[in-house]
């Protein structure tokens, strides 16, 4: 039943709403209550989405909209991300008085834009869910009102603008040649050579506009000034949760989708995969604002999930899905610790000298994330590039599995800067860091969990296998 299929969907529509209506009744003082409603509810909607992992896929409303292992998953792992976002955010938001009733309706509506995102089964859906994941991201963005914020989120609109009209174009050259919008349709009308290119040039910018949005190189330029511009809690939601949820739709497009076009995107593919590794470890290494290290270390990541697509075998793309799993839960619990801090000088590699001697529990997490995102055995970010590597090499990319040890080696540069400054650096005192018992735990607990799925990762790897089978 269709139902019982958007059962999740239509909860946290009914959350969103239900929580924006009731928000607009409730006073100041129990603002906190409410916000924690509707942390609740989003539990219970990762409760629903966890009793379904359908093993067929189903398609409904009229094509548009599909139920399968791969949107469940997606949507499990988007849920539980967006709670981690809003808990750590919460006491930033506090102190910089932005905790208000629109901040958190915001990212609900995020949420639900992802949720649409995930399932769309047509270009149409896909366009609907990327508007209705990146608007509410404007807004999270400027909430500050600064002149920072403000400058970033301007970026931030005009180049998902650029992204927006990259998509309408080619959904209008797919749509005009062929009649089709739903994804299957747009291969089983092109029968005549001629339809094969114009659908090729239609998919080529539909997925240039998803580059777009994952800031894979060369569309990243607005990702560092939008890092480094936005509010600290609008970096931890920038920087996780969308890549995933858009991600997911580039695997949609090219494992379900396009698989007999390989010979078409391949090349490209590896270039671009290439390109991201490259120019995000290059221009890493030379920051020293901390959100601009972290926004070209997310192009290179990125790089990396985008490699593990370019062998084409089954094998490539469970790694890819296990790598960029690993790498939001890393990333998540990196930038967390950061954001929970409640320091708005934080901006700097400098500025978390000895962050050891104050922050043990928070340097700890921040040391684990470090290590998975540098690769490190045994944690999980090691894994995944391990998959990656061993992907490409099977299918005959042995200079680029090469290509990819070297980069990583100049990536642990930048990211073992960040650890000597925390650990082997003196500083002042920190000011402004106090933070409940239950933040260090959570945020504890959250960095062990990437030592935990680095030691046993055969339940998380079969999982990724089970939704890649599963088409």
């Amino acid at each position: 039943m269709i139902t019982s299929a958007m059962a999740p969907d239509i909860s946290l529509f009914i959350l969103t709403i239900g929580g924006l209506l009731a928000g607009l009744w409730v006073p100041e003082r129990y603002r906190l209550v409410w916000h924690r409603c509707m942390i609740i509810g989003l539990w219970g909607i990762v409760w629903l989405v966890s009793q379904r992992m359908p093993e067929v896929s189903t398609v409904w409303l009229h094509g548009h909209w599909v139920d399968d292992s791969l949107a469940a998953v997606t949507k499990l792992v988007v849920s539980v991300s967006m709670i981690m976002v809003l808990y750590y955010a919460r006491p930033y938001a506090v102190e910089q008085q932005l905790f208000k009733l629109e901040w958190t309706i915001l990212h609900l509506f995020t949420l639900q834009g992802m949720y649409v995102l995930v399932s769309a089964y047509s270009l149409l859906t896909i366009y609907l869910g990327l508007q209705l994941m990146a608007l509410p991201m404007y807004a999270i963005v400027a909430m500050s009102k600064t002149g920072r914020a403000v400058e970033a989120a301007i970026k931030y609109f005009i180049t998902g603008g650029v992204a927006s009209a990259m998509l309408l174009y080619g959904v209008s050259l797919a749509y005009g040649y062929l009649g089709e919008i739903g994804l299957p349709a747009l291969v089983q009308h092109a029968g005549s050579q001629t339809e094969v290119w114009w659908t090729v040039i239609a998919m080529i910018f539909i997925i240039a506009a998803l580059f777009f949005k994952l800031a894979a190189a060369p569309f990243h330029m607005w990702a560092p000034d939008v890092y480094e511009g936005a509010p600290w809690s609008a970096t931890l939601l920038i920087a996780t949760v969308p890549k995933l949820a858009v991600f997911a739709v580039l695997f949609r497009l090219f494992v379900e989708i396009l698989p007999d076009y390989q010979s078409y995107w391949h090349e490209w593919l590896l270039a671009i995969g290439v390109l991201s590794i490259t120019v995000g470890n290059g221009l890493a290494v030379v920051q020293q604002r901390i959100r601009r290290l972290f926004a070209y270390s997310a192009v290179a990541q990125i790089g990396y999930g985008l490699l593990a697509l370019v062998p084409g075998s089954e094998m490539g793309y469970a790694a890819a899905v296990f790598y960029l799993i690993g790498y939001l839960l890393a990333v998540l619990a990196g930038l967390g610790c950061l954001v929970v801090l409640n320091r708005s000088a934080c901006d700097t590699v400098d500025d978390l000298k000895a962050l050891n001697q104050d922050q043990p529990m928070l340097a700890c997490t921040l040391l684990l994330s470090l290590l998975s995102l540098m690769g490190i055995p045994p944690l999980v970010g090691f894994l995944g590039k391990l998959l990656v590597i061993q992907a490409l090499f099977d299918a005959g990319y042995i200079k680029v599995a090469i290509y990819i040890l070297l980069m990583a080696v100049i990536a642990a540069y930048y990211y073992l800067k960040i650890i000597k400054a925390i650990y082997f650096e003196q500083s002042p005192p920190l000011k402004n860091a106090c933070l409940s018992s239950t933040h260090r735990y959570v945020l504890m607990g959250h960095g062990l969990l990437c030592v935990w799925f680095g030691l046993f990762p055969a339940g998380l790897y079969l999982y990724c296998q089970q939704v890649v089978q599963s088409f």
